[in-house]
């Protein structure tokens, strides 16, 4: 039976407030243009904290199952952790919410608008997540 390998729990608890962080700011500086050039809203709608609270928590667990990931592929590098990311980001949650898009749960331009987060995000979590094993 596989055993999990240790990780460094304080980048597990860093690298998902400094990614919650850059989600703030392309939601609050890109988002809303991005999404006005897709002919949609020029604002972008604003998060209830209890929202916010629940994409923090699911951050945390993102990064140990990210940060787990990681060290079976080996990845010591930035860029071998960007990889690890993006894999992973284009792997789950663009695949799934694609799926969830093309049976009306949502529209084609909130996935437009939600790809270059989940790939900064997940990249750069990852790359965190690497350097600092």
């Amino acid at each position: 039976m596989p055993t999990f390998p240790a990780v460094n729990l304080v980048a597990v608890v860093v690298a998902p407030m400094v990614t919650f962080a850059v989600a703030g700011i392309y939601w609050a500086l890109v988002a809303p243009r991005l999404s006005a050039r897709l002919g949609g809203a020029a604002e972008v709608e604003r998060m209830p904290a209890s929202g916010l609270a629940v994409a923090m928590a699911t951050r945390f667990v993102l990064a140990y199952g990210m940060a787990t990931v990681i060290a079976w592929a080996g990845a010591t590098t930035a860029v071998g952790g960007l990889v690890v990311g993006l894999a992973a980001a284009v792997a789950f949650p663009l695949t799934i919410l694609a799926g969830q898009t093309a049976f009306g749960r949502g529209t084609w331009r909130d996935f437009a608008t939600l790809i270059p987060q989940l790939l900064i995000e997940y990249g750069l979590m990852g790359a965190i997540l690497a350097v600092w094993r």
